[in-house]
């Protein structure tokens, strides 16, 4: 197995900026060049956008940037709730919103790739905000970061392939989670009706805070480990005894809450949910924490953070009895 060496994106890519050609200019747009911004860069893979520019267009305004380059999104409102990053499959234009990575020498592209997506939480901690509240990454911040990766090509080119089988059944498992989602958010507001009980949302829960864990240290395994945007990566041990719902503490996903199908190690970026009330499921404290509404909660700083004395104090519905049994 070959060793592996911690290096800054700054070591890890050249960096290029885009740019938007004068949308007044009829020539430079409409072409079959897929023209990428902060709103259009929305999967992991990029090939295409609402908007393309044509050749002309290409060299008037913006930047070409060839087929596996890393894109992520520097600046805008969407950098309050994720990092919006993908690959490129083939050559596109992009915007100023956007920063352009080109691999250097020895570093697989995707390995890149999937190295700053498994960083997502902690890169959103170093979003500030300019103008109007827009998000911020500021480049000099970002290109510190530090990523793991291995000194052999061969060996990161198959981590890559592992990663991009288990990104395939992750979409489809995503799929079948969202319809099985959507029917229990009809099942719990069809229960929160009149009938429902009015209580705090801390008698119902408690929201526990996670623990420090940086990658470095995290030892192989199959716990999943989770933060503020979700799961973040994996370890050996858990820090939490059973399935159930992780809430964002602070950084720009402070109050989006998230799902651990099996016990997780939760990082101190989040707060875990345990179970107040005897008669509630994992599932039920889940909903209730979705419709609590605890993003409005979040303090406005450089640093968003959800306070936990707040959060439980929020009032929320719980369903009716019979139906948090349909519900677990």
């Amino acid at each position: 197995m070959a060793e592996w060496a911690e290096i800054t994106l700054a070591e890890a890519a050249k960096w290029h900026s885009g740019g938007t050609p004068k949308t007044s200019e009829a020539s430079f747009w409409g072409g079959d060049i897929p023209w990428i911004s902060a709103a259009s860069l929305k999967g992991f893979y990029v090939d295409a956008s609402d908007r393309c520019v044509t050749e002309l267009g290409a060299a008037n305004g913006t930047r070409l940037v060839p087929e596996e380059t890393v894109l992520l999104v520097v600046r805008g409102m969407s950098l309050k709730t994720e990092l919006r990053m993908g690959i490129t499959r083939r050559t596109v234009a992009f915007g100023q919103d956007c920063k352009a990575l080109i691999p250097a020498a020895g570093i697989h592209s995707r390995f890149l790739a999937y190295g700053i997506k498994a960083k997502a939480d902690e890169v959103l901690t170093l979003v500030d905000e300019a103008g109007h509240g827009t998000g911020r990454l500021q480049t000099d911040r970002l290109a510190q970061l530090t990523l793991p990766i291995p000194q052999s090509l061969e060996e990161q080119a198959d981590t890559v392939a592992l990663l991009t089988a288990l990104d395939d059944k992750i979409t489809l498992n995503e799929h079948i989670s969202r319809t099985s989602l959507n029917l229990a958010h009809a099942v719990f507001r069809d229960a929160t009706d009149a009938s429902g009980e009015v209580a705090e949302l801390g008698s119902c829960v408690s929201l526990k805070y996670g623990k420090a864990l940086r990658e470095p240290d995290r030892r192989p395994g199959e716990v999943p480990v989770f933060g503020c945007t979700g799961q973040v990566g994996w370890h050996d041990s858990s820090l939490t005894s059973h399935r159930g719902a992780v809430v964002g503490r602070k950084g720009a996903n402070a109050g989006w809450v998230s799902w651990s199908p099996r016990p997780c190690w939760v990082i101190d970026t989040a707060f875990y949910a345990d179970i107040a009330r005897p008669d509630l499921s994992a599932e039920v404290v889940f909903l209730l924490l979705e419709t609590a509404n605890l993003p409005s909660l979040v303090g406005d700083s450089a640093v968003p953070g959800l306070n936990r004395d707040a959060a439980h104090a929020q009032v929320v519905t719980v369903p009716r009895r019979d139906a948090t049994r349909e519900l677990s």
